[in-house]
């Protein structure tokens, strides 16, 4: 049986995504606000930011959603739990689905209109493209989807980057790469643990757990090693005026060393929700947020 707590973070995605697909009938994007969007989902302020960024975070894991289940539609009516979601349940016909899921592609393109620039609809295109491709066949090859997946987190980077004009370290998008693959691996392997014969993802099997472990250590340890070059690197110094962030680096060394010890234990893998239960993780994470302001806004 699927854990309580799942089931809850499930029904919040679902609550808020549908307030939102409700609310877009009736006003644009950019005109919803977090309170609204809360106050219509019956969901305070708070647990919306523990799963979501803005609201347009939320629009973009409702595309990828339909995406995706609009390509494996067979597959969740035959899993014990991924068979309750709207399109595999029947809720949502699947022409229904792709006619909204080219609604929301099409939006997506439209808001990004307001703040155009070459590389920012590249960026667009190409995310979306990845998208397509990944699920609608890409994730069933190993290290593929993987990398596929660990794309997608550089691309919101850069786009990121180009629309606001903001320079990213090259030190940080490597940061972000091994980051990214050390998350993907760490779902995997627990998906792996927990595999059972009702179990649709066939990919999850062509991972040995041994191969998950040893490159998960591993791009723990790069991401680490990439995280202390961006704090000594000559340009962060020089933006931030403190050659003092090399301090934040044990703090970051407990903050994966907690995340790997609880992802080890009883965890589905889930990033989202290992960061949301694991209360020590928390806490090291507000430290190193409370380190990293001191450090730029204090001791100067």
């Amino acid at each position: 049986m699927e854990p309580r707590e799942n089931q809850r973070i499930k029904l919040t995605k679902q609550l808020l995504s549908d307030a939102l697909i409700q609310m877009l009938q009736e006003i644009p994007l950019h005109a919803v606000s977090i309170r609204d969007l809360c106050e219509r989902a019956g969901i305070n302020r708070t647990t919306f930011y523990n799963h979501y960024g803005s609201q347009y975070d939320l629009l973009e894991e409702i595309t990828q959603r339909f995406i995706n289940d609009i390509a494996d539609v067979e597959k969740d009516r035959k899993h014990p739990t991924k068979c309750n979601r709207p399109i595999a349940a029947g809720d949502i016909s699947k022409r229904a689905a792709v006619v909204f899921a080219v609604f929301l592609i099409a939006f997506a393109g439209l808001c990004n209109a307001f703040c155009f620039h070459v590389k920012s609809t590249l960026l667009l295109a190409l995310y979306l493209l990845i998208n397509i491709c990944y699920s609608f066949g890409l994730k069933n090859v190993p290290l593929l989807d993987i990398a596929l997946l660990v794309s997608g987190f550089v691309i919101r980077a850069l786009y990121g980057s180009v629309v606001t004009d903001i320079h990213i370290s090259n030190w940080l998008y490597f940061v972000i790469i091994s980051g990214a693959f050390y998350l993907g691996l760490g779902k995997r392997r627990n998906e792996h643990k927990k595999q059972s014969s009702g179990d649709t993802r066939n990919v999850i099997a062509k991972y040995p757990l041994a191969f998950l472990d040893g490159n998960m250590n591993m791009l723990m340890g790069l991401m680490i090693v990439f995280y202390a070059l961006w704090t000594v690197d000559s340009r962060t110094v020089e933006a931030y005026h403190s050659a003092r962030l090399i301090w934040t680096v044990p703090v970051v060394m407990l903050i994966f060393l907690k995340y790997s010890l609880t992802v080890e234990g009883d965890s589905d893998g889930d990033p989202v929700e290992v960061l949301i239960h694991d209360k020590v993780l928390v806490c090291f994470c507000l430290a190193y947020m409370l380190i990293m302001f001191m450090m730029l806004y204090v001791f100067r």
